[in-house]
C-alpha cells in the first residue's frame, strides 16, 4: 500500500488544509482512497499499516486545521484482466507478440464518494473493454522514436535494450480505445 499525506504544518501546529491519498494494488486489482478536510481523520484511522511513517501521518492529520475545508472522501475499486499471454512480467519478451496480436483488456470499476468515508452516497460504475487500434499498433511498431531505435537494437541482437523495454511497456502495451458502459447514480450538480 502506498500512502501520501499532504498538509502544510509541522508537528503540533495547525495546518491550512489536509489531504490524504492511499493506494493498494495487486495483479488484476487496484484500490484508491482520497480524502480532504475532516474526512482525512476518518481515512487515517482506517489505514491498515502500523509503521512509524503511518503513525506520523495519523498524528499530523489529527492536528487542527486553520482554514475551513469542505470534507470529502472518495474510493475507487477496479479490476482488470489481460489476455493470458500479455502480462506485465513478460512484456519485455512479448513486444513482437503484443504488436502482432490484438491487445484487449477487460475493465470494471466503481467510484463512490461523499462528505465522509462512511457516507459515500454518490456512485459511478463502469465496465467494458480497452484495446489498441491499428493506428496505435503501427506507431508503436515502426513510427515512434523508441520503436525506430528498438528495431535497430533488435537487428543488432539487443531485444532487451532500455529503449526496447520502454517501447514494450509504454507503447506496444498501450491501449487507446475504450468501449465502456458507465452508470451514474445519486450524483448531484452541486458537487
Amino acid at each position: 500500500m502506498k500512502i501520501r499525506g499532504l498538509q502544510s504544518s509541522s508537528e503540533n501546529t495547525a495546518s491550512a488544509v489536509q489531504y490524504l491519498l492511499s493506494t493498494a494494488s495487486r495483479p488484476g486489482q487496484v484500490g484508491i482512497r482520497a480524502s480532504a478536510g475532516e474526512a482525512t481523520k476518518e481515512h487515517a484511522t482506517g489505514l491498515p499499516m502500523n509503521s512509524a511513517a503511518v503513525e506520523h501521518i495519523k498524528q499530523a492529520i489529527n492536528s487542527p486545521m486553520t482554514k475551513d475545508q469542505k470534507p470529502y472522501c472518495g474510493d475507487y475499486k477496479g479490476t482488470y484482466q489481460f489476455t493470458d499471454w500479455a502480462n506485465r512480467e513478460s512484456l519485455l519478451f512479448l513486444r513482437e507478440n503484443l504488436l502482432r496480436q490484438g491487445l484487449k483488456v477487460s475493465v470494471r470499476g466503481e467510484l463512490s464518494f461523499g462528505s465522509s468515508c462512511r457516507d459515500q452516497v454518490h456512485n459511478v460504475t463502469f465496465k467494458g473493454e480497452m484495446k489498441r487500434d491499428e493506428e496505435m499498433t503501427q506507431w508503436a511498431k515502426e513510427e515512434s522514436d523508441e520503436a525506430k531505435q528498438c528495431n535497430d537494437d533488435e537487428k543488432k541482437g539487443f531485444a532487451s535494450s532500455p529503449v526496447c523495454i520502454i517501447n514494450s511497456e509504454q507503447q506496444a502495451a498501450a491501449l487507446n480505445v475504450a468501449e465502456l458502459d458507465i452508470r451514474v447514480s445519486r450524483v448531484v450538480a452541486s458537487l
